[in-house]
């Protein structure tokens, strides 16, 4: 039998997922869907910057593998979104597209269809569309795994901002917006998922966590200093010049250190180097490598994952805080990285997005590791920077601050207190 239904379509980077209606609800919902995927230059996709894309959509019929519901043997089923519809007999899954940079999203989306379709999803659901600048052109992508900004935070994840705070009070400077964001990805990470004795921190059998974003240190120091790795009171002499609480953490000066880092780019290859060890020596050791987007500037991250992919590190996760903002400006005018996700499948790693700081997705997310047996993970956590104080939330000037006053000080702690 045919069936006519009506598509939807999900956009994510510059990739389109296209699938029936009866879909949509459990791809909202967060249903991985096995997906066919057709790159650039298999004929479905046209290859030169003068090809219409719409036009292209009018004058082909897209085909996907798919089961017949009457009789069960694989069919061709033909996709005609010109039309805006699907000749489907029983499309078991979407149909995954890669599309080139000449694709008119905005044109794509106001088509009728679309616009009844995505003005009648779910409200709940964190998708938004967001605008990057590329050179000199602009577009737009949907993103399914926006961070909340008013996510209320509960009493474990104040009480780690306070101890933040409290580094801050004698030092008066540090990088408090890049610490505040890690909060709920080093908080899951030690709460739930790392093997570790703070009483033996040398323990072979122990889990490696490495911050290699260095400057974010005071949110490891503080989950550090919670675990008891070290008494909570060291915590305010943080930056003294007889402190090992520095700027950057340091290895063999902090118990719970396992790598000194702070010159972007270098965790993920201890992190790589680590993780191979183990694998040499058939040891379950498990790591975790923290990187900020903005250190995803540096080549040296993407020979590191090219080494991973090489030698199938699937003990190796990496964990990207991706709040969007680095030293002086937003990431992706800066140097865009976008696709994210698309770059990090491109080098060999499976991959997940999450709000990173929703616990409970957290927690379900790493729990769920290796994402595929075989390959290195990455966890894309879409945070807030100085996520819990509104004056430093999404605020690059609170990337670093070489002198805090002690009434700024009085005003994050109150505000802290109303989150």
């Amino acid at each position: 039998m045919r069936m006519r239904r009506t598509m939807f379509v999900v956009m994510t980077g510059m990739t389109l997922a296209v699938g029936t209606i009866g879909q949509l609800p459990a791809m909202l919902d967060g249903k991985k869907f096995p997906l066919v995927h057709l790159p650039v230059g298999t004929g479905m996709i046209p290859k030169r910057r003068h090809d219409s894309p719409i036009s292209w959509f009018r004058q082909n019929e897209i085909s996907t593998p798919c089961q017949d519901a009457a009789s069960g043997p694989p069919a061709t089923c033909g996709v005609n979104l010109a039309r805006r519809e699907s000749c489907v007999r029983g499309m078991a899954q979407p149909l995954l597209l890669d599309l080139h940079p000449g694709f008119s999203i905005a044109r794509f989306f106001n088509r009728p269809v679309f616009q009844s379709i995505l003005g009648g999803r779910r409200t709940d659901t964190p998708q938004t569309i967001r605008t990057y600048h590329t050179g000199h052109s602009r577009r737009k992508v949907t993103s399914m795994c926006e961070p909340n900004t008013s996510t209320p935070l509960d009493e474990r994840s104040r009480l780690l901002r306070r101890l933040i705070l409290r580094s801050l009070q004698r030092s008066g400077r540090g990088h408090p917006g890049s610490a505040l964001s890690l909060v709920e990805i080093l908080r899951v990470l030690y709460d739930d998922i790392l093997r570790y004795d703070p009483l033996s921190p040398h323990w072979p059998e122990r889990d490696r966590c490495i911050l290699s974003k260095g400057h974010g240190c005071l949110a490891l120091y503080a989950i550090l200093a919670d675990k008891g790795y070290f008494p909570a009171t060291e915590l305010s002499r943080f930056c003294a010049v007889d402190s090992p609480l520095g700027g950057h953490p340091e290895l063999n000066k902090v118990p719970g250190i396992e790598a000194s880092t702070g010159a972007l780019g270098h965790g993920l290859s201890m992190g790589a180097g680590m993780a191979l060890g183990a694998k040499l020596h058939q040891r379950s050791n498990r790591v975790f490598v923290i990187l900020g987007d903005g250190e995803l500037n540096e080549g040296s991250v993407w020979e590191a994952a090219m080494f991973a992919n090489k030698h199938r590190l699937s003990n190796l996760t990496a964990i990207v805080d991706s709040n969007q903002l680095q030293s002086y400006g937003r990431v992706n005018e800066v140097l865009d990285m976008h696709p994210l996700p698309d770059k990090w499948r491109s080098f060999g790693f499976a991959v997940r997005e999450v709000d990173g700081h929703d616990v409970n997705a957290l927690q379900q997310a790493l729990r769920a590791l290796p994402f595929a047996e075989g390959s290195p993970s990455v966890l894309i956590a879409h945070t807030v920077k100085g996520k819990g104080i509104p004056m430093a939330e999404g605020n690059p000037q609170w990337h670093h601050k070489s002198r805090i006053k002690p009434e700024e000080l009085t005003e994050m702690f109150q505000a802290l207190e109303a989150v």
